[in-house]
């Protein structure tokens, strides 16, 4: 039987870039032009790529937690060798080249940084 009904943003445990609940949300695919981290703000390149988010660029979604993703490489474009070269031991970033699951609208888990 369910005693706590509690939805308090602290009563657990979050990860960044973690999909908040099951609410509404919509998530897309696209290339990493650079790397980026989950839970990261990513703005829209003109060739269809994501960036991270930088001061001159504009907001367009956040990079959410995906446990499919070889992370901390760089994608690599050459024939018969692996896809994925680890170059790194971070492992909560998407490599260059990589698909990049963005959120544009839901709930998602990031860290803001406060005055």
């Amino acid at each position: 039987m369910q005693i706590d009904f509690s939805t308090s943003l602290d009563s657990a445990q979050f990860l960044l870039g973690q999909v908040y609940d099951t609410s509404i949300n919509q998530i897309d695919s696209y290339t990493a032009k650079t790397v980026i981290n989950f839970g990261q703000p990513v703005s829209i390149n003109t060739d269809g790529t994501v960036s991270a988010l930088t001061i001159n660029s504009r907001y367009f979604g956040i990079a959410i937690r995906a446990n499919y993703q070889a992370a901390g490489g760089v994608l690599n474009t050459n024939p018969g060798i692996p896809a994925v070269t680890t170059t790194s031991n971070l492992v909560d970033q998407y490599p260059i080249g990589s698909q990049v699951s963005v959120m544009r609208m839901g709930r998602v888990v990031i860290r803001v940084n406060t005055a």
